[in-house]
């Protein structure tokens, strides 16, 4: 199946959520095949559907001087902070070709994830119970998504070199008994962004059954 892939660098969470419905809505139309958008955020907190500003760990105004916004979004999930040294991948997939099945959906996303980090010899799965990737009891990777028309948007994050204070700023996804980490406090190294995307591009592609086609930035 054909899929277009962007790579925004590193951008403002508004902006580049602005983008994303644009891409969304030229999916609605069938101007554009799926699309896989690839991002890192400028410091920032996101509360989903179900999130509340209980799960922020510090007050609002000392977040603002920490130049971290807070913005309510329409993804499922709780609360979530989004860094640079964090890939956000955002797939914009009708999800008619997986039979509108959203569990399956989500698990199959997990599933980039687990494929990703054990090459990287990190051991990584689901937990019962709760979305996203876990690195024994830490968290090391987020699902929010949204679905509209049965096309998907939002979508999964993971750690790589994130700042572990400001990940440490929330109850990640409204959990307060556990924490967040990253590969680079795993593994005790850093990894190249670059590389890394390169990786989970090709574990989309494997999961999926993707045939990618590079571009820029849609005007």
């Amino acid at each position: 199946m054909r899929c277009d892939i962007i790579d925004l660098g590193i951008s403002d969470y508004s902006d580049s959520l602005n983008y994303q419905k644009q891409i969304l809505e030229k999916r609605f139309l069938s101007a554009i095949p799926d699309t896989l958008i690839f991002v890192q955020h400028e410091p920032v907190i996101t509360l989903g559907i179900k999130g509340g500003e209980q799960n922020i760990l510090q007050p609002l105004k000392d977040l603002q001087k920490k130049g971290i916004e807070v913005i309510k979004t329409d993804r499922g999930g709780d609360v979530t902070y989004h860094g640079p040294g964090q890939i956000v991948a955002w797939p914009i997939f009708d999800l008619k070709n997986i039979g509108k099945d959203i569990h399956k959906y989500l698990r199959m996303l997990e599933e980039t994830v687990i494929l990703l980090l054990n090459d990287y010899k990190i051991n990584a799965d689901r937990l019962d119970g709760f979305t996203g990737v876990w690195a024994g009891e830490d968290k090391i990777s987020s699902v929010g998504v949204g679905i509209r028309k049965w096309v998907s948007y939002h979508g999964i994050s993971l750690n790589v070199s994130t700042s572990l204070e400001h990940l440490g700023l929330i109850h990640p996804c409204g959990l307060k008994n556990r924490r967040s980490t990253t590969m680079a406090n795993i593994s005790g190294k850093e990894f190249d962004i670059d590389k890394i995307k390169d990786s989970w591009q090709d574990k989309f592609k494997t999961v999926f059954d993707l045939e990618f086609t590079e571009i820029e930035k849609v005007p």
